[in-house]
């Protein structure tokens, strides 16, 4: 017996398999598999008087996020549980770099860096300039450009000019207020494609979903032609912003097997409409926002019963933003900005919920979360402050 104890030491020994050897080894295997989960956008931007946020739930793809620890290190700032904050002064105009590390019992399992860019105050104080917003449902809504408008009322910013055919549901847009083009349920495809015949709609609201304005007849085929666009909508002349926030219905039903072939459709409609945009204007800073994370699995039980998880369309807007931040971010182009509203928006506390009761046998009323995608008006106004902040910064660098 005691030839046995000595060859498991013996054995035991030769692989150094001490618990703590075991921990380190297993989680250094770990951590490249772990490091992919964490995605910070190359920039967040930010401007005094107004909150920037960093929530984790949003950066770092995992099931409970209270399984981890995010330590931030910035010289601006607050860390904490949920999320980094910062409402920047006019004295912190200025570049901060900021990393997190993310941790879990067996230590650190991923690490990952951004620049925090608040631009000053007066950024293009008193420059009249215009703006051309394109979306889904996000922007139908009309919260978030609303926001945008808004917050450039102040003092100390640009005379805005939205441009768009209508200020939501089809509303024709009032002169000095909101216009924008966004279309419930749109992807990047619509746009380049829908075109039915209006005379046959029905209702209003038909006619409002018929085709992209974007799109003309030509020799019987619809093709993409911005500057008839802009001559029906803004005097033939070149918007000087140009913001596209898409991606929710693209990738929604994406599942794990086909999930990189549905991106890469995707992507292929991104660069025929950002190539016919240029077209017309070559000159407008583009935006392309990045997608919004969802609810919790509530939301969309409420939402899509059993035909999609919060957890699945998580990770379907964690890939499509990691192909769009490996895209954009080495972009030629100088005049595409990525617009990083996704990490700003509290996908906890700012989404419609609504009082029920916990069961058929338990009457006593709980808060639920109950729609999916969409946030609610405080959660549409952190995306106005994102697309604001990103505003500023076009407005501050692109002389």
């Amino acid at each position: 017996m005691k030839y046995i104890f000595a060859l498991f030491a013996a054995l035991w020994l030769l692989t150094g398999c001490t618990s703590s050897k075991c921990e380190q080894k297993n989680n250094a295997a770990a951590i490249p598999a772990m490091q992919n989960r964490l995605l910070l956008p190359p920039v967040i931007y930010a401007v005094p008087g107004v909150e920037c946020n960093i929530y984790f739930s949003n950066i770092f793809l995992c099931i409970n996020q209270d399984n981890f620890v995010f330590d931030v290190d910035c010289a601006k700032g607050s860390n904490g549980l949920r999320r980094w904050f910062f409402t920047p002064g006019e004295k912190d105009a200025g570049e901060y770099p900021l990393t997190i590390n993310v941790y879990n019992d067996n230590g650190l399992v991923a690490s990952g860096k951004t620049y925090i860019k608040v631009s000053p105050a007066d950024s293009g104080k008193d420059k009249a300039i215009s703006i051309l917003v394109i979306g889904d449902s996000l922007t139908n809504g009309t919260v978030y450009p609303s926001q945008l408008l808004k917050l450039t009322k102040a003092p100390g910013n640009p005379k805005l000019t939205m441009i768009g055919s209508h200020q939501g549901d089809g509303r024709k847009p009032v002169k000095g207020g909101v216009a924008h083009e966004g279309y419930p349920g749109w992807t990047w495809g619509a746009f380049l494609t829908r075109f039915n015949d209006e005379k046959l709609c029905k209702t209003p609201r038909q006619k409002f979903y018929a085709k992209s304005k974007f799109l003309t007849s030509k020799n019987g085929k619809a093709i993409f032609d911005l500057q008839q666009y802009l001559d029906k909508y803004n005097g033939g002349k070149q918007p000087d912003f140009i913001t596209i926030q898409l991606g929710v219905n693209d990738v929604f039903n994406a599942k794990d097997n086909n999930q990189q072939k549905v991106i890469a459709a995707i992507e292929k409609n991104m660069d025929t409409m950002i190539a016919n945009i240029r077209k017309a204007a070559p000159n407008a800073v583009l935006g392309v926002g990045l997608v919004t994370s969802g609810a919790w699995q509530d939301a969309f039980g409420a939402n899509y019963k059993s035909g999609q998880t919060a957890w699945q369309y998580r990770k379907n807007v964690f890939a499509l933003n990691r192909r769009m931040i490996e895209k954009f971010s080495g972009y030629q182009e100088k005049k595409l900005i990525l617009i990083p509203a996704n990490v700003n928006l509290d996908c906890e506390n700012n989404f419609p919920a609504v009082s029920a009761e916990a069961n058929a046998r338990n009457v006593r009323n709980l808060l639920r979360q109950s729609n999916g995608v969409h946030p609610d008006v405080t959660g549409y106004k952190q995306m106005g402050d994102s697309f604001y902040a990103w505003l500023k910064y076009c407005l501050n660098t692109q002389k």
